[in-house]
C-alpha cells in the first residue's frame, strides 16, 4: 500500500495495543529465550481485529506487514 500510519486513523488506546504488536515483534527472542519463557508462552503473536466496515483493520494489518516484511 502507499499508505502510511499517518493516514490511519485509530483511538490512542487502539495505537497503544498496535504498539505491543510491534514490541512483541522487537523483543520476542528476548521474552522467549533470554528471559526463558519459551516453555511457557507459544511462539508467535495473534491477534484479532475486529468491528465495523471502514474503521481500518485491514489498512492496519497491511501496515503491520509493510513494517515487518
Amino acid at each position: 500500500t502507499p499508505l502510511s500510519w499517518q493516514d490511519l486513523v485509530l483511538s490512542e488506546k487502539t495505537f497503544k495495543e498496535i504498539e505491543r504488536i510491534l514490541a512483541w515483534y522487537k523483543f520476542e527472542n528476548l521474552i522467549m529465550y533470554d528471559w526463558k519463557l519459551a516453555k511457557h508462552l507459544k511462539k508467535g503473536y495473534k491477534a484479532l481485529f475486529y468491528g465495523p466496515s471502514g474503521t481500518g483493520k485491514t489498512l492496519t494489518a497491511t501496515l503491520l506487514g509493510k513494517v515487518l516484511n
